[in-house]
């Protein structure tokens, strides 16, 4: 009998399944998880190895074939830079403020001569191995666009490095190059935090509150839906401020020359709040389905002009194409309360399903991965802490160092947060195999039943199918010990400004890199 290959054991490997007593053993050793463009090659989830290519129900789709859409996030450390949230931090007026318990503790920050900004904020997220911050050639385009720094133009590097999301940028992008017209955030209360961070982040001038909206040529169930709060109000060139408009009274969004779009946020709460809770079955709402589900166009035209558009011949196809094809960018996430494998996995593939159900190919949706919480966060004792002072912890310098930690400390401290990485990776081989289309039994294996996972389609386009994009923040905010709300023992949340604004600067880093995808390659949408 041929002996076992040397057993390599990596951080990666570690923290996918670190759970304390949960390594996987074969053979008296550790199973290494092989780094591959297929997830499904992982040996911890054996109804992977189950992939027939003749199971295939659709025509897969195209890949982004993108180094820079994989590495994003993944190979960097923070270091402390304050002219950084100088400058991209929350300058513009908060959208969303702090409940009165964040108000009478981090609230109370006080400026100091080694803290100009909250701790919290101070932190920049740098491909490791260069001493500053690169911008891709592109990124440095947009970022120029903000700063009016013309030596950011035409920068090459050759890091993947995640570039500030800035209101004026994020808007060029959205509107103009990817054509989104819908916004929404539809998970757990750590998705809840990641959009009021994206709101924070375009500041007052750009978001405007409201209590309603709706068409000036007819009336649309929006109008009443509490869930669509928030209107990103993008001018109509970069270049020119959005106007500002009253938010006392209901509005239009056909008022001016600014694209406005819709956000809908809501916290949807499948999975247990504590291991022993009931469970909560993971849904779409009626309102987040009829949101996903309307016509954009009827959003952001009046309902004659779209009757003009199809009678006036002279009008471009494409321009009348680009009108209807507008996208809704979501994202998503189901997994911080969760403490069942199996109810996860099944959650998970009804999230897809439900997706499939939806049927917009153009839409662009992200599965945001699970982020663990940190135990015994600063401050331990909020009731005799220095709120004028604030915190001065400092992130983790690497995996290693938090891997170390959470062993030292039990794992998760009884929320199972060390099972985060697991969680990561079905949900990464889930989104795989539905976007691939191949059909896989998995249920038959995970669930007890026999239902195919398939990238769906639509029926007026059997050729494009559905598409589930990851937006991977864990390796950098599994490093994030600091900024943690740490009132009542929550070591799980964040305050703002803080690690989640670099979730939204992550996404926007691959939505930018996408754009130039889509429009080099002429796809509606990739796999990633």
């Amino acid at each position: 009998m041929m002996a076992p290959p040397p057993m390599r054991i990596t951080t990666r490997l570690l923290l996918t399944f670190l759970c304390v007593t949960t390594f996987l053993v074969t053979e008296n050793r550790l199973v290494r998880l092989q780094p591959s463009d297929s997830p499904s090659s992982s040996p911890f989830l054996p109804a992977l190895g189950k992939i027939q290519a003749e199971q295939k129900t659709t025509t897969s789709a195209p890949s982004c074939n993108s180094t820079a859409l994989k590495r994003l996030g993944k190979h960097g450390r923070w270091v402390q830079d304050w002219n950084f949230v100088r400058q991209f931090g929350y300058t513009r007026g908060d959208v969303v403020q702090s409940g009165p318990l964040v108000k009478g503790t981090h609230g109370q920050f006080r400026p100091s001569p080694d803290a100009p900004f909250p701790w919290p904020s101070s932190w920049k997220w740098v491909e490791r191995g260069s001493e500053r911050q690169h911008f891709t050639a592109e990124g440095a385009k947009h970022v120029a666009l903000e700063t009016n720094d013309n030596n950011l133009r035409g920068n090459n590097p050759l890091f993947y490095p995640v570039d500030p999301m800035t209101p004026r940028s994020m808007c060029h992008l959205l509107v103009n190059q990817l054509n989104v017209r819908k916004i929404a955030f539809y998970g757990d209360s750590l998705t809840m935090q990641q959009a009021d961070s994206f709101l924070n982040l375009f500041g007052s001038s750009y978001i405007e509150t409201i209590s309603s909206f709706s068409s000036n040529s007819h009336s649309s169930p929006l109008s009443s839906m509490e869930q669509v709060k928030y209107l990103l109000n993008c001018p109509a060139s970069p270049a020119i401020e959005p106007q500002f408009r009253s938010r006392q009274t209901a509005i239009s969004i056909h008022a001016s020359n600014d694209v406005s779009i819709p956000i809908f946020m809501q916290k949807e709460s499948g999975g247990q709040a504590f291991p022993h809770s009931p469970r909560t079955d993971f849904e779409f709402s009626m309102e987040f389905h009829y949101f996903l589900t309307a016509d954009p166009s009827s959003l952001t035209l009046e309902e004659e002009e779209l009757v003009e558009d199809d009678k006036n011949e002279s009008r471009s196809r494409s321009q009348k194409q680009n009108r209807r094809h507008h996208r809704s960018l979501v994202v998503f996430n189901i997994g911080a309360h969760y403490h069942n494998t199996t109810w996860y996995q099944q959650d998970m593939r009804k999230l897809l399903h439900l997706l499939k159900e939806v049927g917009h190919p153009e839409d662009l949706y992200f599965f945001r991965t699970n982020v663990p919480g940190h135990v015994d966060c600063q401050p331990t004792s909020p009731q005799t802490f220095d709120w004028k002072r604030g915190t001065r912890e400092i992130p983790y310098r690497d995996l290693d160092e938090f891997m170390s930690s959470l062993e030292k400390k039990g794992g998760g401290g009884g929320h199972d947060w060390e099972k985060f990485p697991m969680w990561n990776e079905i949900s990464k081989d889930m989104i795989w195999q539905f976007n691939t289309g191949n059909g896989v039994e998995i249920d038959s294996v995970w669930m007890g039943e026999t239902a195919e996972i398939s990238s769906g389609t639509i029926s007026s386009s059997p050729s494009l199918p559905i598409l589930m994009h990851v937006l991977d923040v864990f390796d950098m905010t599994a490093l994030r010990r600091d900024g943690h709300n740490a009132l009542k023992g929550d070591c799980l949340h964040y305050v703002l400004p803080g690690p989640p604004d670099w979730w939204n600067h992550l996404l926007y880093s691959y939505l930018r890199e996408l754009s130039v995808i889509l429009r080099d390659k002429d796809f509606v949408n990739c796999r990633p």
